[in-house]
């Protein structure tokens, strides 16, 4: 299987900062990052840019971060489904430069298969607040992509 970055976007985040917005955890910049805003569970929810996936490997960069899960939802589900459930040891840097990375493999004919959907849920943190800089795929698109509209009803009085 030709492996290739799959495109991912934040479609639901269950904290928001102006200043960190949510695209941030998949734009490629190990700069840029989101915080939550304190108190767990948190959520992250990934869609992608295809209809659907074949997932090989998923990276994630987080840093505070204790527990959390992470789970899919194939095609044409409406229910998730666990595909990791960790704890995290805290990252060994120095203050502010205790990034934790986990690298999940997956069989992209078995586990990673006809993915659409990730949910990432932080249920808790070494801190009150826990970083997420990277969620990152590697595996194969669908070749059928997903076309968003956008609908702008009008209101006649």
């Amino acid at each position: 299987m030709p492996s290739q970055r799959i495109n991912l976007d934040v479609s639901f985040i269950t904290f928001h900062d102006d200043e960190c917005p949510g695209s941030n955890i998949t734009d490629k910049n190990s700069k840029t990052f989101v915080v939550t805003t304190g108190g767990y569970p948190q959520e992250v929810l990934l869609v992608t840019r295809a209809s659907s996936a074949k997932f090989a490997k998923i990276t994630m960069v987080f840093e505070g971060v204790k527990d959390f899960v992470l789970e899919k939802c194939r095609v044409n589900e409406t229910a998730f489904e666990v595909i990791a459930e960790r704890s995290l040891p805290m990252g060994d840097g120095k203050e502010g430069k205790q990034r934790q990375t986990e690298v999940l493999d997956l069989d992209p004919e078995s586990v990673g298969k006809d993915i659409r959907m990730l949910r990432l849920r932080i249920l808790s943190g070494y801190k009150d607040f826990a970083a997420i800089f990277n969620v990152d795929a590697i595996g194969e698109e669908s070749e059928q992509q997903m076309v968003v509209l956008e609908s702008r009803p009008e209101v006649n009085l």
